[in-house]
């Protein structure tokens, strides 16, 4: 068995060290080749290759920003704790909302990093508890981490990169199937933006039903006949909130069969287009089949078509960058956006002959039958990874 030394993070670094925001209205300590890296510069990769940002030599000389060597650990210690690169290639800097950790010779970058993965909860319990969390480099310095020698760190490091290599691999396979049915509607249908290929008509020429749920009465008497349940009964009351998070059981609304039954003109068979009408508004959803009665929550639209198109190539349509940008023009409100029945209606789309829809939808659905397994297949290496890191570092 793999021996392990004990120590805080204070003993195994050279320094803990936050970052710093140079004046802002001082130009001559901007645009220079020294990254400045801030949270939203970390992402799936370990090492910060590139920032959105960048800050001048004059800026370390005057002392306006810390500068971090090659192979200092990144960490967000305000706000959201515990989001973790590596610089890897050249010096770079941060913000104030980073501290850096640079590792004595006895521990690997790289081995601290994903114990600062795996360890994100710790991290966020040791800070502050006000609005905006704090972990100051005090209470980080403290923190024990346990380690086996070089060696055995270089082989735990080789074994998650691997994993997490399969993963980037699975999510890049998901994205250019994504890209290949861009490609085929594209070849199908040509670019919806031109207008050239078929006739443009007003998206209501071909919808059948454009309902909510408050097409079934006042709100005095919706309240008087609809009560929401947090504990299962016969119908789901399906909210836009389940459609973006494809989850259909935990945390859902239900209401009683008689409250089913009254909302007569919402109820929701499977197939349907759902778009969101306030807040996240024109936001666009395919309704699964449930096999279950389900009604249609509010502040969303619920639409059914006419035989002249597929339904699947409509979803398709819509959630495109063109539906997207005809969808995100109609849509109304400073801070509160909303869109309307009447903006709906008016979008100008495509007609191409139904048989070339059910063509594209055809393809559709074997490419998201594939897509399903990929992420299945995502899922369980997720579950794998997780495992190995509970494996050395729980």
């Amino acid at each position: 068995m793999e021996k392990y030394s004990e120590a805080t993070l204070k003993d195994i670094a050279v320094f803990i060290r936050t970052g710093k925001t140079p004046p802002s209205k001082t130009k001559k300590y901007f645009n220079g080749n020294i990254i400045w890296v801030t949270p939203g510069d970390f992402g799936d990769n370990m090492h910060i290759q590139q920032s959105a940002r960048t800050i001048s030599e004059e800026a370390i000389k005057c002392k306006k920003a810390v500068i971090f060597p090659k192979g200092t650990v990144l960490i967000s210690c305000i706000g959201d704790i515990g989001k973790v690169g590596v610089s890897c290639e050249t010096e770079s800097s941060s913000n104030q909302q980073i501290t850096g950790i640079f590792p004595k010779e006895n521990i690997l970058a790289e081995y601290l990093y994903y114990w600062v993965k795996s360890n994100k909860n710790a991290l966020e319990y040791y800070a502050n508890k006000a609005v905006v969390p704090i972990l100051n480099n005090a209470a980080l310095a403290k923190l024990k981490i346990k380690y086996p020698d070089i060696k055995g760190q270089k082989s735990i490091v080789d074994i998650l990169n691997a994993a997490k290599n399969l993963r980037q691999k699975r999510k890049q396979q998901l994205a250019l199937l994504d890209d290949y049915l861009k490609f085929v509607f594209l070849d199908m249908f040509g670019d919806p933006r031109s207008g050239k290929k078929w006739e443009m008509i007003d998206f209501g020429e071909v919808i059948d039903v454009l309902t909510d749920y408050h097409a079934n009465g006042s709100y005095e008497i919706l309240r008087n006949h609809v009560e929401l349940k947090s504990t299962s009964d016969y119908a789901l009351m399906v909210r836009t909130t389940d459609l973006e998070n494809n989850n259909f059981t935990n945390g859902v609304k239900y209401i009683s069969k008689e409250a089913y039954e009254f909302l007569e003109k919402s109820k929701v068979f499977g197939g349907e287009i759902i778009v969101n009408k306030i807040g996240s508004a024109g936001n666009v959803y395919l309704m699964p089949h449930l096999d279950r009665p389900v009604s249609l929550g509010m502040n969303a639209f619920l639409l059914r078509f006419n035989d002249t198109v597929n339904d699947l190539f409509i979803y398709y349509l819509l959630t495109s960058d063109y539906g997207k940008s005809i969808i995100g023009a109609r849509v109304k409100g400073a801070v509160t956006k909303t869109i309307r029945k009447d903006a709906i209606r008016g979008l100008k789309i495509p007609l191409p002959p139904i048989e070339l829809q059910e063509s594209f939808a055809s393809i559709l659905n074997r490419v998201e039958q594939t897509k399903q397994k990929m992420r299945a297949s995502l899922g369980e290496m997720n579950n794998h990874f997780n495992a190995l890191m509970q494996r050395y570092f729980g």
